[in-house]
């Protein structure tokens, strides 16, 4: 099931932000070109077990890690990398609230970080995602 929540994720954030690069490989993101949005989903594990009655596990939660990376034009000023971080952290918001595939039936940002303007033009946030089946 958690291979379809994965497959899921990356098909529902496409549609709805069609200019995103949006995967599964991380390495991918090195080879776009800059003022590019990558956003890649990783699988971390799982936790919340419930089990039925018949005592099969067959219900809980996939813990996702959303990187999300946009390399701003050189010379970018620290506040626009900020502000790209932000409007980032947004894109994340709205798509946890949009009308997600049947197969999700909750989805939670429980923790965000960002370069905290660290990184020269390199805006990015990561992001930690409960996916409830």
């Amino acid at each position: 099931m958690s291979e379809q929540v994965m497959v899921d994720l990356v098909t529902a954030l496409s549609a709805l932000q069609p200019d995103f690069v949006v995967g599964r490989d991380y390495a991918d993101q090195y080879s776009l070109p800059k003022d590019t949005t990558a956003v890649t989903f990783l699988w971390r594990g799982a936790g919340n077990f419930v089990s039925s009655i018949a005592q099969n596990c067959d219900r809980y939660t996939d813990k996702v890690l959303v990187i999300m990376r946009h390399e701003l034009p050189a010379n970018s000023s620290a506040l626009l990398v900020q502000q790209k971080e932000l409007t980032l952290m947004q894109n994340l918001v709205d798509f946890v609230n949009s009308n997600l595939p049947a197969s999700i039936k909750d989805c939670n940002i429980t923790n965000v970080s960002s370069s905290a303007q660290d990184e020269g033009e390199l805006a990015w946030l990561i992001a930690d995602l409960e996916v409830r089946q």
